[in-house]
């Protein structure tokens, strides 16, 4: 798997890849004290942001992902595709791609089934110049989801 850099996405990749970055300096992370931005594109083009936000019951932390999920939800938008995730601690950079983890992954995956194609993720460092830019089947293969249990989920396009 190859790296690329800032200037190897597309315009409207680099640009949401930007809003993650500003929605990472939101974080409220005072347990692990590292700041994750995410930014979702859906069909339409419009942009929804997140950033993770800890709690004392660890259990209970929503990641940044999630949040962009959510928000996108709360706006009446399920068909996505592209999502930019970036990360680092908060006084300091991250020298890898951050990806979503395996939760987050599932998630993605839910709502990509609700889209009509395989969704990009996007995971940076700080410094933007190592970038994996992975179709979510490449980065969650044989993903279990509703086809698996025999739901039909259509009806929440």
């Amino acid at each position: 798997m190859s790296f690329l850099s800032l200037h190897d996405l597309s315009p409207s990749e680099q640009s949401l890849l930007a809003r993650a970055k500003d929605a990472m300096h939101f974080a409220y992370s005072p347990y692990s004290n590292f700041c994750v931005g995410a930014a979702v594109e859906a069909m339409d083009g419009s942009i929804y942001v997140g950033t993770n936000l800890e709690n004392g019951a660890y259990a209970g932390v929503m990641h940044a992902e999630m949040v962009a999920l959510a928000v996108a939800n709360n706006a009446g938008v399920r068909k996505l595709k592209t999502i930019a995730v970036i990360g680092c601690p908060r006084d300091g950079f991250s020298e890898e791609p951050v990806m979503s983890c395996g939760m987050c992954r599932q998630y993605l995956y839910e709502f990509a089934q609700l889209g009509s194609d395989d969704m990009i993720v996007i995971g940076s460092n700080t410094r933007q110049d190592k970038i994996l830019r992975l179709s979510l089947s490449e980065l969650f293969p044989r993903a279990f989801g509703s086809k698996d249990v025999g739901v039909d989920i259509s009806r929440f396009q």
